[in-house]
């Protein structure tokens, strides 16, 4: 993924990977916008393969990039953590301070096993 960040809130980005899970404060609902584009480093040439899609932040609302290894985690009975699961974790600790969110998620993954490696980004717009 490829991002840059605009005045006034505006995101452009490009490039597949896990859904953007963005929390919009005023609403107090999280949206998931579907991630397009070509995979970097999948072809020397992208020339008529790159796009840019965009998406914009007002003031309370936080983007939240992972990777796989969250979403595929597996609890005691092999069900996978998955999208849904980790987007309504990202809702429940919203309104709390950015740590307390990445704490939050953590602490559920505890209780799955995971084979892959975590990384979070989380971002708020002031």
């Amino acid at each position: 993924m490829v991002f840059a960040c605009l005045k006034d809130g505006k995101f452009h980005y490009s490039g597949m990977h896990q859904y953007i899970l963005l929390y919009r404060g005023k609403k107090n609902i999280v949206e998931m916008i579907e991630t397009k584009g070509i995979w970097l480093g999948l072809t020397d040439d992208i020339t008529g393969l790159n796009e840019n899609f965009e998406f914009e932040m007002e003031s309370g609302d936080i983007f939240f990039l992972y990777t796989d290894g969250i979403t595929e985690a597996l609890d005691e009975t092999g069900k996978m953590l998955g999208i849904d699961r980790l987007k309504d974790l990202f809702h429940a600790f919203s309104g709390h301070p950015l740590n307390d969110i990445l704490t939050g998620i953590l602490a559920e993954i505890n209780n799955y096993e995971t084979n892959d490696d975590i990384t979070m980004l989380f971002v708020k717009k002031l």
